[in-house]
């Protein structure tokens, strides 16, 4: 699926930082290297040589010289690209989602890394959401969700829970203003962005059965 559409304006005007692309091509060259281009400070300098962390079991975690410097150097902006492909390893044999096959340029799956669920949060809402969206989402919700999404100036459409999580008829009774042209139309209001938690939601605890969670989806894919 091709979500350029999605986008909003200014995640479309944005483009590669020169210096980000850059340090990761710096990464890839030898360990002697000290570029002074994009501000990379050498390493010979950090004031960390090793580290050693005790596990619940009391075992310990020991990172070498080697992988502090590495730590603590600069990296591209997805994260450390070791990690990064760590985690879409884990993805591929955990969920093994269609797009994990595809080229890049036809959408393949692809990750970042973020400091919590709130960064990833912020960045998700101000790369789609443009001032007077319709955002629907969990009623009640994660706090946190509501701090990252009033700022962006957009419509909050609250989608009634129980005990399984948000309720397919209330969805289907919040959407039922719209018609499914309706998405087709670039200057419709129908909204393009649900938020619920599937799993343990916040604060309600709720977890959605499969059987939901794929009622909700195609809801979506029909609107």
């Amino acid at each position: 699926m091709n979500y350029a559409r999605f986008l909003n304006a200014v995640s479309k005007a944005r483009v590669a930082s020169p210096i980000r692309e850059l340090t990761a091509i710096q990464q890839r060259g030898p360990p002697t290297l000290i570029s002074l281009a994009s501000g990379m400070p050498n390493t010979d300098m950090f004031p960390f040589t090793q580290a050693s962390v005790t596990l619940p079991d009391d075992s310990q975690l020991n990172l070498d010289q080697k992988l502090i410097k590495r730590a603590l150097q600069y990296s591209p902006s997805p994260g450390i690209p070791e990690l990064v492909q760590w985690l879409k390893n884990l993805q591929v044999q955990l969920h093994n989602p269609p797009t994990c096959q595809l080229a890049p340029e036809q959408g393949q799956m692809d990750l970042c890394v973020t400091t919590g669920s709130q960064e990833a949060l912020s960045k998700t809402f101000e790369m789609v959401v443009t001032p007077g969206d319709n955002v629907l989402m969990d009623q009640p919700t994660y706090p946190g969700t509501l701090a990252a999404v009033r700022p962006l100036g957009c419509n909050l459409l609250p989608v009634e829970t129980d005990q399984l999580g948000m309720r397919p008829d209330a969805l289907r009774d919040v959407l039922s203003r719209w018609k499914p042209e309706d998405c087709k139309n670039p200057q419709s209001d129908v909204p393009k962005v649900l938020y619920t938690i599937p799993n343990g939601g916040n604060p309600t605890g709720a977890t959605m059965s499969l059987d939901r969670r794929q009622e909700i989806y195609e809801q979506g894919t029909m609107t």
